[in-house]
């Protein structure tokens, strides 16, 4: 009887963690294009680490981890996609909502524009 329990109990944990891993994050596709004359470093999601080097008039693909759709939207922080030379200066900076990044069908136009604070 034990044993039946015991075992019942490892299915259900075993259908659990699968169940998890399919209901668990998403992410999707996002493309950055650089519009500038520029060899700039994006910064995805303002993250200061690993930058990628994106030529004048190159694009680049990038997948990010995004909040599961609920009642029809994502709901989250805004993300903030930074552009610097290599020398730091800041050329780009934005903060997408998700519903901007639909409506811009996920491609981050990178040009000279800053605007966010500081």
């Amino acid at each position: 009887m034990e044993r039946m329990t015991a075992r019942r109990l490892f299915v259900a944990f075993v259908i659990a963690v699968i169940g998890a891993g399919c209901v668990g994050d998403s992410s999707h596709e996002v493309q950055y294009r650089n519009t500038t004359n520029l060899s700039l470093n994006i910064y995805a999601d303002s993250s200061t680490a690993n930058p990628h080097l994106i030529l004048p008039g190159e694009t680049y693909k990038d997948r990010w981890v995004v909040p599961a759709v609920w009642s029809g939207a994502r709901t989250g922080l805004p993300r903030q996609v930074e552009a610097k030379t290599s020398e730091g200066v800041r050329i780009f900076c934005h903060r997408y909502s998700y519903e901007e990044l639909d409506r811009v069908t996920w491609i981050v136009q990178i040009e000279q524009r800053d605007d966010c604070a500081g």
